[in-house]
Formats: structure tokens, C-alpha cells, sequence
């Protein structure tokens, strides 16, 4: 900013970083642009201040997968195959049943199992648990009705909306009451989305 007189002429300046006590917009309804001045990043209207971007951006900021089997699966902690999708924020670390979230966020995670049942189960059910504790998030069951000794089928499905740390683990776990002999058939899924980051 250079001033001639009582005129004030200005121009572009750049600086790799700039420490301010206090910054005020010249009025309501200005605001800071993008580099290209034509996208607010910063506005302010009547003492409201709008971010045009209220989520961490890049490549990282949403992603989901896709979790699913190839062959029938005991009971017990679901080991998926290869996951679907965003395999940087969504990884097995260890190759076994634990899922990771690379990314701090909040999460929305479905699950459908379907179970062969051989025996005389009674019910079937499904749980996702954080193993931080471990502790079951959310717990989804079915009771079944024997009416005789063949192969039938049940399902259950569940839904969890929350928010996880970087690096969380969660996974699935498997049951059936009763007998106990049903298996988790290659029809059971799961989709986990990241739909908000927070860091």
C-alpha cells in the first residue's frame, strides 16, 4: 500500500505468512476470496461469518467402502475380502476381521448379514464394536422360527452414525443362539462412508 497526497493506490502483496492481533472486514457483506478473486472463502453479512468450505477439502475429505465375502464365513468376527473403494482411509492393518478409519470424522455404517442355519437356531444377530474397548456400538438381531431340520435363512441388518478418531478400528461380530451352527453366508455387506472430516 503506498500512498501520493491525499490519494491511496494499492497493489497485490505476498507473504508467506502474517501474524495478526485482529483482522475486521471494511463492512458488512465484503469478504476474503480465493486467489482468482472469484469464490469467497470468508464472508461476513450482519455479524454472520460463512465458511465456503465447513469440512477439512483434498482428496481425503469423503470416501467410502465396500466390504463383502466370496464363501460362507463361521460365526464369530467377520474377516471380509479385499475392500472396495477408498483403501487409503479404509485398511485392514493386521489382515483380519479389524477395520481401520484413517481419518478423524464422522462416519455412517450399514451392515446386512444373511446366516445359513443347519440346526435349531432361534435367533441371529449381528454387532459392530469399536475395539478400543471393545465396545458394541450398535446390535442387530432376528429370531428365527425352527420348523424343521433343513437348511433355512435369516438376516439382520444395522445402522451406526458417529463419530470416530483417526486410526479407530471397528468390526463385526457374529452369533446365533440356540444351536449355534449357522454360517455367515456370501450374501452379507457392509458400507462404511466418511461424510464429514473433522481434522
Amino acid at each position: 500500500m503506498s500512498y501520493i497526497g491525499s490519494k491511496r493506490s494499492s497493489s497485490l502483496v505476498s507473504a508467506t505468512e502474517i501474524t495478526l492481533d485482529g483482522a475486521k472486514l471494511k463492512s458488512s457483506g465484503h469478504s476474503i476470496t480465493k486467489s482468482d478473486g472469484t469464490t469467497a472463502v470468508l464472508s461476513e453479512s450482519d455479524g454472520v461469518v460463512t465458511l465456503a468450505q465447513d469440512i477439512v477439502t483434498g482428496t481425503s475429505s469423503y470416501g467410502f467402502a465396500q466390504l463383502a465375502l466370496t464363501a460362507n464365513e463361521a460365526l464369530g468376527n467377520i474377516t471380509w475380502d479385499t475392500i472396495t473403494g477408498d483403501t487409503t482411509n479404509f485398511t485392514k492393518p493386521s489382515s483380519n476381521h479389524l477395520i481401520q478409519l484413517g481419518i478423524a470424522g464422522i462416519y455412517i455404517i450399514n451392515a446386512s448379514v444373511t446366516m445359513v442355519l443347519t440346526q435349531n437356531e432361534r435367533n441371529i444377530s449381528i454387532q459392530l464394536k469399536d475395539n478400543s474397548g471393545p465396545t458394541v456400538l450398535v446390535h442387530a438381531a432376528d429370531e428365527i422360527v425352527y420348523t424343521d431340520s433343513g437348511s433355512s435363512y435369516g438376516s439382520a441388518s444395522l445402522t451406526y452414525t458417529g463419530y470416530f478418531p483417526a486410526n479407530s478400528q471397528i468390526y463385526f461380530y457374529t452369533s446365533s443362539d440356540s444351536d449355534g451352527n449357522a454360517t455367515v453366508s456370501m450374501i452379507t455387506h457392509a458400507s462404511i462412508c466418511l461424510i464429514r472430516r473433522t481434522a
